[in-house]
This record gives C-alpha cells, structure tokens and sequence, in this order.
C-alpha cells in the first residue's frame, strides 16, 4: 500500500488537545499531524489505491490525529477483506514493528509500564463494579441451576448423566443468546457501530481516555465479568472435560483482552469480537440441549436428533465463516495492519498478539469438528456425543481425585448402543 496524506496540525482541536499532551510524553509516539489514507481511499489527490503490499506500506509518520483532515482530502478506514490482504500487509506490519523496536531505545518494562500508565485508564468504580457483577453471575447460575434448569430436567426426566450435564447448557445458552442479540443489534441496526461490514470504523476518532457510550460501557462490564465468573465456573461448577485447560487458557486471554481494549479504549473492535465468538456458542448449546433430550423418560424422541445434527452442521460452518475467516480478515487485520502499521495505536502490537492466539485456539477447537466429519465419513460415528468429556463411573471409565478418567479406546457403552464422541467444540 503506497498512501501517505498530509494532515493540518490542530484542525480537530478537540482531538489535537486530547492527545497532544500524551504522545509527547512518550518518545515512541509523535504528535506531528501527518495522516494515513487506508485501503481504497484517496490520499492527498495521489490516486493510489490499495495494493495488498509494497515496501511502503508503513511508510509514515506516528500520530494520534488520523482524523484530522485538511480540506477537500478524505482518509479511508476501509481495506480488503480476504486473506490475500491478510498474511502480505500482517508480515509487513510486524517487519516494520519489530524493526523499529530494535532500533528504539525502548525499555521493558519500565517502557511499558510507563505507556500503561500513560495510556491505559480504569477507575476504581469499574474495578468494583466488575467484581460486583462477577459474583453476582456466580449466585445467579446458583440459584437458576437450583430452581429452574435442575427443575427442567426433572420434569422431562432425562438420564442422570445428562441431567447433571444440561444446566451448564441452559445457563450458557441464555446468556450468549442475549449477547449475540445485543451486540447484533448495535452492529447491524445502529448507525454508530458498522464495524462488521467496515470494521476500520472502530478505530475512527480514538483519542485516550475518551469517554465511552453507556450501551458499550454496560456490555462490557457484562461481558467482562462474565468471564471471570467463567474461569471460577470453569474450575469449581462445570464438567471437567478433556479441553478444560485449553478453556482456562482462553478464558484468561479473553479477561486480559477485555480489560486491555476497556483501559485503551478500544471497545468498538471488541464489540466485533464478540459478536462473531458468540454466536457459535449459540449453536453449540443449543445442540448440546437436543443431544440431551434426545433420551428421556425411558423413550428415544428423534425429533431432536434430527435437531441436533441439524444444529451441529449450523454450528460448524457458522465456526469456520465467523471465527477462522470473518474473524481474521476483520478484526485481527484491523488491529493488525490498520491500528498497528498505520495509526500506531499504543499496545495495538500486544492486542494483536493476543487475538492471533485467540485466533489459534479457534483453529484447535476446529479440529475436532473436522475429527468428527471424518468419523461420520467412514462410519465410525453413530450419533452426537461430546468427546471432550471423560467417562462416566461404571461406563468404561474410572474416578481419580473425583474426576472421571477416559477408557483408553475414548468409547464408552450406554445402556442403549455404543457412543462415539463427536468434537464439539466448548
């Protein structure tokens, strides 16, 4: 990409005055006004679009003032969408990057700590508010475990197995449903918050320490302490399962990517993230409550599993659109490339870096999915069972310190045929 404009120093004073205090605290950042034109957008009237690469594509200076424009030029958020842009324009933005880290004078991590403190801004409100709201998630999925989902499974009478195992469902269904219908809301029918189909916009008119619209501020506090709620949950209330560590790790990194875009003001990306994590979890419960209630009451009701395949095919092509393609070449390519290389946003490297690694652990629930079409292919699949769980006591499998151990084989006889797990996803 070969788009360089110049910009009028001061011209949004607003901006100008919000940031100019900042950058020139930190030698690694510049308040020199210059500009960027970005994917197809015209810059200073030179006519270059975007071209997928070129040595050139960071060549500008940093600034915090990209919205700043001089008259008659126009600086576009947009770029494409594919992974054609996405590998070329990533290796040429950390090229960039870490060439000039080693040519800095950067220091870690009293540089860090010190752009942190510069950059990165929580108040104790929030702190405790997200405490609040975590505990208050843990009694909720208490007392609706107790006075709702076990209720449930009673009354339709499912196998004790799947009894103990359907409330977790239950709980996550209902609160990733009312997640991907609120954040849905913002990004497709709102005006302010079109980051899906022009994800770039997430990053128009940040300044540090700007204040934050109260619909962003309450779905993140929301979601935040969800999963801190989630990590406990994770250890102490949910089925122990054989990718329970990899959760432990994603729910960390999710907290940690929370909190980092919260304190950077950088909520808009996330509102993306979420959306497109989200709704696979949707799927995933769904089915999972239809593999339940397959059997119940001593009789099999097939209805639902003709549900449940149905819900699975759903879930794993919605897994591979949203969160191995849309995922990348929207939200990581965003941070990546356009807040990294181009805006030089503070810790925009280390926002990267964790959502690559989200990306990862995306790809390894994958493979499950992909394990279990093979199993499907050549027969060795009967019906949807989750192979991320150990084996029941007294179903081929043994109790060590209270937790169940796999038979070898990874099959385990049911009263009524043999089951070979499938690879849902968590």
């Amino acid at each position: 990409m070969t788009s360089v404009v110049r910009l009028l120093n001061d011209t949004i004073n607003h901006i100008a005055s919000s940031t100019a205090s900042a950058a020139a605290s930190n030698s690694n950042y510049s308040s020199s006004g210059s500009g960027v034109a970005i994917g197809d957008g015209v810059s200073s009237g030179s006519g270059h679009h975007h071209s997928g690469g070129g040595g050139d594509l960071l060549d500008h200076r940093r600034h915090f003032h990209h919205q700043a424009m001089a008259d008659n030029e126009i600086v576009s958020y947009d770029f494409e969408q594919s992974y054609f842009a996405l590998i070329p324009d990533s290796y040429l933005a950390w090229k960039q990057h870490i060439r000039e880290l080693l040519d800095s004078d950067y220091s870690f991590p009293s540089g860090f700590l010190s752009d942190l403190k510069t950059y990165c801004r929580f108040d104790v409100a929030d702190v405790i508010l997200i405490l609040l709201l975590s505990v208050t998630w843990t009694v909720l999925r208490w007392l609706s475990t107790e006075t709702l989902f076990k209720p449930i499974g009673t009354y339709f009478q499912l196998l004790p197995s799947d009894h103990k195992k359907s409330p977790e469902s239950f709980w996550k269904l209902l609160f990733y449903s009312a997640s991907v219908v609120y954040s849905g809301y913002l990004i497709f029918f709102t005006e302010d918050y079109n980051f899906f189909h022009r994800p770039g916009l997430a990053w128009e008119g940040w300044t540090p320490g700007m204040s934050i619209h109260p619909e962003i501020y309450i779905y993140y506090m929301s979601q935040g302490s969800f999963y801190i709620h989630s990590i406990f949950a994770t250890i102490f209330m949910d089925m122990w399962r054989r990718d329970s560590v990899a959760m432990l790790v994603h729910h960390f990194i999710t907290c940690f990517l929370i909190f980092l875009s919260y304190g950077l003001r950088y909520c808009n990306i996330g509102l993306l993230v979420f959306l497109l994590h989200d709704i696979t979890d949707v799927e995933l419960e769904f089915t999972k409550l239809n593999v339940y209630l397959k059997r119940r009451g001593g009789k099999s009701y097939m209805i639902h599993e003709y549900i449940s395949i149905a819900g699975f095919i759903a879930f794993a092509a919605t897994w591979l659109v949203a969160r191995l393609y849309w995922f990348p070449i929207k939200a990581i390519y965003s941070a990546g490339v356009l807040a990294m290389a181009k805006l030089r946003l503070p810790f925009s490297p280390l926002l990267t870096c964790m959502l690559w690694v989200i990306f990862s652990l995306n790809v390894y629930w994958f493979l499950y999915i992909v394990a279990f079409l093979v199993n499907v292919v050549t027969g060795q699949v009967k019906e949807l069972v989750d192979m991320r769980e150990y084996e029941p006591p007294g179903k081929g499998g043994t109790v060590t310190n209270g937790k169940s151990k796999a038979a070898p084989n990874g099959v385990y006889n049911s009263s009524s045929n043999s089951q070979t797990a499938n690879n849902m996803k968590p």
